[in-house]
């Protein structure tokens, strides 16, 4: 016996449903990870908004990438992403 039903096309989003779906680690701890990662970034030296959204989005990426592979440990995110940074910066001065 299936207890599964399909949904309708067109469904909308349900957010009672779907965040009782949602995993924490995307939900806390890669978040936090990365906005305790770019306030150590932004404390290295000053950089102007356009350099700062670049990356966000990098580290973003990176971080979420890591917690795909299965990392959830909070302050390992953080090392990682500011040492992912750092190796883009290194290779943006080339």
């Amino acid at each position: 016996m299936n207890t599964f039903r399909k949904s309708p096309v067109g469904t909308r989003f349900n957010p009672v449903v779907d965040s009782a779906m949602t995993d924490p680690i995307e939900e806390i701890v890669a978040p936090a990870a990365i906005e305790r990662a770019m306030s150590v970034f932004e404390q290295f030296k000053d950089r102007d908004h356009c350099e700062l959204s670049q990356a966000r989005k990098a580290l973003r990426d990176f971080v979420f990438g890591q917690v795909a592979k299965g990392e959830t440990d909070e302050k390992r995110l953080v090392v990682f992403g500011l040492t992912h940074l750092k190796q883009l910066e290194k290779q943006a001065a080339k």
